[in-house]
């Protein structure tokens, strides 16, 4: 229904069907899978602020996405002044600090969460990116990389030969 309200109602959306292959299915699933409404508000209020710029800020500091994430969906919850302590603590700059509190509280535009019935048979898309763990794709994507592979056949072979040392 978004194209709708951009097209008739001459309104910006947060996220809708066109914006489905992009970081917002993560921010917008958790969303809609979670219980608790200060993660809820702070999230929706991130997104509107910045789409996913906060943690675009922020991983440029960290350099970990997992770590990242997880400081995003930590300091949402809290006020500004709450979230700023809370990143100065993980190391980054008042500078730092301030630019990304800038996406993750700003005073955000005005919102409607509309969901609707045909969201029920896809809950099966949008809780699959809600629930997405960075932790289990980081070590995925880590054993498919071929130098581990590579190392990890090399390391086998040599446990089960290992008298003919000269082949190494």
């Amino acid at each position: 229904f978004g194209h709708w309200f951009k097209a008739i109602g001459n309104r910006a959306v947060t996220f809708d069907g066109t914006s489905q292959n992009s970081p917002n299915a993560h921010w917008i699933g958790s969303v809609l899978l979670t219980d608790d409404e200060s993660y809820a508000i702070g999230t929706l209020r991130m997104v509107d602020c910045g789409q996913n710029k906060a943690f675009e800020e922020l991983d440029k500091v960290i350099k970990d996405e997992a770590k990242s994430i997880g400081i995003i969906e930590e300091i949402v919850r809290l006020d500004k002044k709450e979230a700023k302590a809370i990143l100065l603590k993980k190391g980054l700059s008042e500078k730092e600090s301030n630019n990304v509190s800038t996406y993750t509280h700003c005073e955000p535009p005005e919102d409607y969460f509309i969901t609707s019935y045909d969201m029920i048979g896809k809950s099966g898309v949008w809780s699959h990116f809600g629930s997405w763990d960075f932790d289990r794709a980081l070590i995925y994507n880590t054993l498919k990389k071929k130098e581990y592979i590579k190392q990890t056949i090399l390391q086998e072979h040599k446990k089960l030969m290992p008298l003919n040392l000269d082949f190494y």
